[in-house]
């Protein structure tokens, strides 16, 4: 049996009503961050266990007064933990059960000798408490969908910042300027990628968008065959082959050559940033790509744009899957356990942002009109609600530690909420904020939509 632990909270119901119970569940629900936790403990285990300073280990559904209570001082901690080990180990069985862990680091320290006695999964391990809430905004995600919340969290890398990845094995995940994934806020990932030889993930990059040589990069020349194809260029024959081969040489124009090379170097210079995720272990990171590849390909919302470039492409399986690869397409998708690995082997590798600069019009417009509705309107909008949603959470859990105040920097919250390219609407939301609660500016631009915006709140 699967059994999910989750925290308590201190903004709890019942503080105007002292004789009335409440069902524990109910009890917190006070909190946007614990109704969001309990969620995704509903969606993801058998039963559900509340931890709390006061009552120790509870079912669900106990009925509870409220109260006032918190997990402080040496002494009471010693002892609370005590208690709560042991109704752990008289109520489940290392040889049956397993934890799905979704304890603040106050509750877990204290127990985790006796968690680590049975097998357990911890997603939010090392995650700040506005990384949980975006972790759990949406659990009833499908796997595709949860993929593309993940990765479009991750702070993103372009060509020019490939030597600050801080890791040299693992895997990268491709997103394309003016691809969006279904109806969603979140960007379209179009190819999934990693390297069999240890050591280079950052070389295998730059295969990629440095080296200008279609011959050591399949996804180089598959962008050129769709870029040749769509203006119907009779150098495509000459470019599908591999030139490298000493009897193909003689075929090689290399003026023509050499210009096709630069072509695709400015596309995929301007049309593609990437994010990456450490996996040391060769064999799991073949698994975990052609997982994660056969996933996408299965979600019937997984689908291009009308304008996507590889409708152009002379391959099937890229026009058809919307990925700039055919390797992989129809593996075993993920498992929920290799979701949950992805999500909690990389969650404290400190990626660094990289600029996303403006893709030019010559190979295709980020400023197309379609594009341009897309990322107004509607998704401004569920823009707007999830960042006032986790300046919120963020609010409650600085008010729970006692603080009176709050700094919050504009670029923080993008990154955290994968919205790196809708400042304006970032910056929008925390002046709008301000105005409501009070509070001053520490810094600002004179346009006021940068990622430098800082705001310290009252709270």
């Amino acid at each position: 049996m699967r059994i999910a632990l989750i925290t308590c909270t201190k903004e709890k119901k019942g503080w105007d009503e002292p004789e009335r119970l409440f069902p524990a569940y109910e009890l917190y629900s006070e909190s946007n961050y614990f109704r969001k936790s309990y969620q995704y403990a509903k969606q993801h285990a058998d039963k559900v266990y509340i931890l709390s300073a006061l009552h120790h280990l509870l079912p669900e559904d106990k009925h509870l007064h409220y109260y006032d209570k918190e997990l402080r001082g040496t002494a009471y901690i010693r002892e609370w933990a005590s208690i709560v080990k042991k109704q752990i180990e008289d109520t489940f069985d290392p040889e049956h059960d397993e934890f799905l862990i979704l304890l603040s680091n106050t509750y877990f320290a204290p127990i985790k000798a006796v968690i680590r006695k049975y097998k357990y999964t911890f997603p939010v391990e090392g995650l700040r408490i506005g990384e949980r809430m975006h972790f759990y905004y949406s659990p009833a995600l499908t796997p595709s969908e949860q993929l593309h919340q993940y990765f479009n969290g991750l702070s993103r890398y372009r060509w020019d910042s490939i030597k600050k990845i801080p890791f040299d094995n693992g895997i990268y995940i491709v997103f394309e300027e003016g691809e969006q994934y279904s109806t969603s806020y979140f960007e379209r990932i179009v190819r999934v990628g990693t390297h069999d030889s240890g050591g280079r993930l950052k070389l295998r990059l730059s295969d990629h968008f440095k080296r200008e040589n279609k011959d050591g990069s399949i996804f180089r020349k598959n962008i050129g065959k769709a870029i040749l194809n769509k203006r119907s260029d009779p150098y495509l024959p000459t470019w599908a082959i591999n030139t490298s081969k000493p009897e193909n040489k003689r075929y090689i124009n290399e003026t023509v050559q050499k210009r096709i090379e630069a072509e695709v170097t400015e596309y995929m210079r301007s049309a593609f940033s990437f994010a990456v995720i450490p996996v040391e272990d060769k064999a799991r990171r073949l698994r975990l790509e052609k997982g994660i590849i056969s996933t996408l390909n299965h979600d019937p919302l997984f689908t291009a744009s009308a304008a996507w470039l590889g409708h152009f492409s002379t391959e099937d399986l890229i026009r058809d899957s919307g990925l700039w690869l055919k390797d992989g397409l129809d593996a075993a998708s993920l498992t929920e356990e290799e979701m949950l690995s992805i999500i909690t082997e990389s969650k404290n590798t400190k990626l660094l942002s990289a600029k996303k600069p403006v893709l030019k019009t010559a190979v295709g417009s980020a400023s197309r009109p379609e594009n341009t509705m897309r990322q107004t309107g509607g998704n401004r909008l569920r823009h707007t609600e999830r960042i006032s949603a986790y300046i919120e959470l963020i609010f409650e859990q600085k008010r729970a530690e006692g603080n009176t105040e709050c700094e919050l920097v504009s670029g923080d919250i993008g990154r955290a909420l994968g919205l790196q390219n809708r400042m304006p609407a970032v910056c929008g939301v925390m002046y709008k904020i301000k105005d409501e609660v009070g509070g001053k500016i520490i810094y600002e631009t004179a346009s006021r939509q940068s990622t430098t915006i800082r705001i310290k709140y009252s709270l």
